[in-house]
């Protein structure tokens, strides 16, 4: 497959550029509510851990989860009780809705009583089926066997790129951290995890203290 060839060249051409590259398929924990935004300025379909640097993670590029229809509709119908057909999410698709859309709303009621009820589960062990629409779950096949994709922003600050529904949920039902794969980090952030790395560790010899506890330097400092 093209995304596994793409992110293992990637990787072998970083451990000859860099001191600290990370496993790309390497899975961190991140506290849920540490995940407040989006960001699509990077596709997802180039492979993971990109490098890049650029304006790609200025706040032009950037909102608020909270905001996106995909959470305040699944609030609307998990929270407050309304039907599928009264929420903005409904409301969003309901011009092409069709027995593959209506799998779908089963499909992400299943998911949401499955992390309410089971906790939340990597995605590989938990076998989330979603159906296929228009192709779109074909399209995307490189990405079901992944956690939800994050970028790493140069300030440290992770951005959704990926995985909308299980986050959402995730959010609604406390959870207090969920398993990501890291699709880029902005090369100004690459360059606090060689700092890291340059002193064996030690965050404050780098002068980087203020990331002690951040998990994508936990590789590095361990």
């Amino acid at each position: 497959m093209l995304f596994k060839r793409v992110t293992a060249v990637r990787y072998r051409v970083q451990r000859l550029r860099y001191d600290a590259p990370a496993d790309p398929y390497k899975v961190i924990n991140i506290p849920t509510d540490e995940i407040e935004r989006f960001n699509e300025a990077i596709d997802t379909n180039r492979g993971l851990g990109i490098i890049k640097g650029g304006d790609w993670d200025a706040p032009e590029n950037c909102a608020p989860i909270r905001s996106t229809t995909h959470y305040r509709g699944l609030k609307q119908r998990f929270q407050e009780g309304n039907e599928w057909e009264d929420t903005e999410y409904y409301q969003q698709r309901k011009h092409s809705i069709s027995e593959a859309e209506t799998d779908r709303l089963a499909y992400v009621e299943r998911l949401y009583h499955d992390i309410r009820d089971n906790g939340y589960r990597p995605n590989h062990r938990a076998a989330h089926d979603a159906p296929d629409i228009d192709g779109r779950q074909s399209q995307f096949q490189h990405l079901h066997s992944l956690e939800p994709l994050v970028l790493i922003a140069r300030d440290g600050e992770p951005f959704l790129a990926e995985g909308f529904h299980r986050l959402a949920i995730a959010k609604l039902v406390g959870v207090e951290e969920v398993p990501v794969n890291v699709l880029a980090r902005h090369a100004e952030w690459q360059q606090v995890r060689e700092r890291v790395h340059r002193f064996d560790g030690d965050v404050r010899a780098a002068g980087v203290a203020e990331y002690a506890d951040h998990p994508d330097l936990r590789d590095v400092i361990d």
